[in-house]
């Protein structure tokens, strides 16, 4: 289907724009030839948009504007914006335009790895725009709680959201690392709700999933379905890391 769709000039266009894009630091220097690394980015960056085709205000962000996009992919994300193909028909035009990629790989004798390697949940933005509102929504929400500190505490959270092998964000991780934080923050009052008791793995939980939706809603991301989220909270070594935070912050308290 991606053969009736995009054309040969469209897929060694869509290759040239999205191999010029930086690499991140890691991947380019940890034993990955940066042409290498940047193929299998191409490659990963076709991945990310059809994992996001259910979250129309980033494709209409990011993919339809051609100062962005390469121009069939705008021209394309426009169409299914415009609801041209269902949801499942676009996901298999990404698969074909993935193949058709691959062979031209193959045609050029450029080398590429598996984009499975890579983060699913990294994000197309080679103007660094969402980037910045990404950095910005962080901030908003550290000076909630740490006014004089929030650009500092924003970029430390920010720089460690990063994905270790491709340098790129990784939105899941940026979420947890926020929630996180505002959770913390407000351990002074779960700690006199418990009369400075232990909590259980369903309290901390519940106050990190309490804070949870409205962080994800500032950065202006996709809720992760809430069983995920749950599952991952009440899992052993969530909760002892956890667990460890409340001590400290009840030991500074009490200090």
């Amino acid at each position: 289907m991606s053969q009736d769709y995009f054309s040969p000039a469209d897929i060694r266009e869509i290759i040239q724009q999205l191999t010029t894009l930086p690499v991140g630091d890691v991947m380019s220097t940890n034993g990955t030839p940066k042409k290498t690394a940047k193929a299998t980015q191409a490659l990963n960056a076709i991945r990310i948009l059809s994992d996001r085709l259910d979250q129309k205000k980033i494709l209409e962000f990011l993919y339809t504007d051609t100062s962005i996009s390469p121009a069939p992919i705008a021209r394309f994300v426009t169409d299914y914006l415009k609801d041209t193909y269902t949801t499942e028909e676009a996901r298999d035009v990404l698969a074909g335009l993935q193949d058709d990629m691959r062979q031209e790989y193959f045609r050029t004798k450029t080398p590429f790895d598996d984009p499975d390697l890579l983060p699913k949940q990294g994000i197309f933005d080679p103007t660094g725009e969402f980037a910045q509102s990404l950095k910005e929504g962080v901030e908003k929400i550290i000076s909630e709680y740490k006014p004089e500190e929030a650009q500092q505490i924003a970029q430390e959270i920010y720089s460690s959201s990063h994905d270790d092998i491709s340098g790129q964000i990784d939105l899941e991780k940026l979420t947890r690392n926020v929630t996180e934080f505002v959770t913390r923050s407000g351990y002074s009052t779960l700690m006199l709700d418990l009369q400075f008791k232990d909590p259980s793995k369903e309290e901390l939980a519940a106050t990190y999933l309490l804070h949870f939706p409205n962080v994800s809603g500032i950065l202006g991301l996709p809720l992760r379905p809430v069983e995920d989220v749950i599952t991952e909270r009440m899992s052993d070594d969530v909760y002892q890391a956890e667990l460890q935070e409340y001590k400290k912050a009840m030991d500074s308290l009490l200090l």
